[in-house]
């Protein structure tokens, strides 16, 4: 895209959605339809941020991408915890009790590392415009002593810089 280095967020996700749908392919996991559909609605979005983006179009709705995909792995972490109940049920399912308990922890880190992405990217501008601060990512850095920087009004921030 703007030729800026993978984040670690970006590798890991798509590393592990590979493993994880391998997985859920190998014992033919009856919930996997559910995370594949709102995965590929929340897809949608995304590439049409990134055409519309790479044609130049200003993007206001960049941030709701970002909510969407938390909001999809609520509905993926939600949708599948009957998993269990299927599985051991009198008539029982396909897909395997290890590959549903990946698939679990696999939703929870991909939540929080969203959400804090969300928050690291979005919720801190906002504070920051309010108050007349520099964006997060381009305030000068902190001492090396680990003393508190002042931003250009004179004021201190909350947290101590590290």
């Amino acid at each position: 895209m703007k030729k800026r280095p993978l984040s670690f967020l970006h590798v890991y996700h798509h590393c592990v959605v590979l493993i994880l749908f391998w997985t859920y392919n190998q014992s033919r996991m009856i919930i996997s339809w559910v995370l594949v559909v709102a995965n590929s609605l929340v897809h949608v979005a995304m590439y049409g941020y990134y055409t519309a983006s790479t044609f130049g179009v200003p993007c206001w709705w960049k941030r709701y991408i970002t909510q969407a995909q938390i909001v999809q792995f609520v509905i993926d972490l939600t949708a599948t915890w009957p998993f269990p109940l299927l599985y051991y049920g009198a008539r029982g399912c396909s897909g395997s009790m290890r590959g549903w308990l990946f698939g679990q922890a696999v939703g929870f880190s991909f939540f929080h590392l969203f959400l804090d992405f969300y928050r690291r990217s979005y919720k801190k501008r906002g504070v920051e415009k309010a108050a007349g601060a520099q964006p997060a990512d381009t305030a000068a850095p902190a001492k090396a002593s680990g003393a508190v920087a002042a931003d250009q009004s004179g004021s201190l921030p909350a947290k101590k810089l590290a």
